[in-house]
């Protein structure tokens, strides 16, 4: 499914998927350019579904999600709509990089909220920006 804001575009993965454990990756080595032909992506994203939980620190929820693509940067998770989340909320990422049933404190990653896409009437495309860039755990 192809979700679009504003000029950006954003592929979204069926996130049912990974619930066999098997993770989905594509490396976008050339992302699309702005239409001002500036391209804003500081990193190569990679396509990926992986589990992993938000921590929405102004309600203090955890809540449960999917990634559908991730870059040093940031990432692009599939998240409930009936989880109320928008732009510019203060966010922590935890990402299930070994499959495991626990997440340590300091694998949790503060982030923003930079946009959030309605996918379908159960889903929506949440966009983080991490505060310090971080490196990926997989190796593409």
């Amino acid at each position: 499914m192809k979700i679009s804001s504003d000029d950006r575009a954003a592929t979204i993965t069926d996130p049912r998927a990974a619930s066999t454990g098997d993770a989905i990756v594509r490396s976008e080595e050339n992302p699309p350019a702005m239409d001002n032909g500036q391209d804003r992506r500081r990193s190569t994203r990679r396509s990926l579904m992986l589990q992993c939980k938000l921590h929405h620190c102004s309600s203090s929820r955890f809540i449960g999600a999917t990634t559908s693509n991730v870059s040093d940067g940031g990432a692009l998770i599939c998240v409930q709509r009936d989880k109320p989340i928008a732009a510019g909320d203060r966010v922590e990422v935890a990402i299930d990089w070994d499959k495991s049933p626990l997440v340590q404190q300091q694998a949790m990653l503060p982030a923003h909220v930079v946009r959030v896409t309605p996918i379908d009437h159960h889903l929506q495309a949440v966009a983080v920006a991490y505060d310090q860039p971080a490196a990926l755990a997989v190796a593409a």
